[in-house]
């Protein structure tokens, strides 16, 4: 995102005011009908640039040009902070798939322990329980099921 710059404007010609607005659009232009008003809003406000009329063409030119190159240098300057995001993030991604498939175990396996809770909680809560006892009492449960149906696994 190109950084908005303040301009201060003086001229008593309103049309002029216009056009500039126009031509200086992505940045925040406030215009002073004269150069002692302009004097009392740079006081009372921190401008990038000053422009007092009558505006020399080549000096528009050059401010323009400025406000130009300055854009450019934002968008190379976004550029290069993305890509220094882009290298880190690549970076902190496993490379082998042995560690793709370590970092996919444990998002798995808690999300299997979500789906198993929620039928044994409703079982217990319509058989009276609260949600309290039930998870004090979840561990021992799932590690009982658990070793019962290994048991029967290892039977057949």
């Amino acid at each position: 995102m190109a950084v908005v710059r303040q301009i201060l404007y003086a001229d008593r010609d309103g049309e002029a005011g216009v056009l500039m607005k126009e031509l200086l659009v992505p940045h925040e232009l406030l215009l002073a009908e004269s150069v002692g008003q302009a004097r009392i809003l740079a006081r009372q406000h921190r401008f990038d640039i000053y422009i007092v009329a009558p505006v020399d063409p080549h000096a528009l030119l050059g401010t323009i040009d400025v406000l130009i190159k300055l854009a450019q240098f934002e968008s190379i300057r976004g550029g290069a902070a993305a890509q220094r995001a882009i290298l880190e993030e690549l970076g902190r991604q496993p490379s082998s798939a042995d560690e793709i498939a370590a970092d996919a175990q444990k998002p798995a396996e808690e999300s299997r322990n979500r789906r198993l809770l929620f039928k044994p909680y409703r079982a217990f809560k319509d058989a009276g329980g609260n949600r309290a006892n039930f998870e004090r009492q979840w561990p021992k449960l799932i590690a009982s099921s658990r070793r019962d149906t290994a048991e029967l696994r290892d039977s057949t």
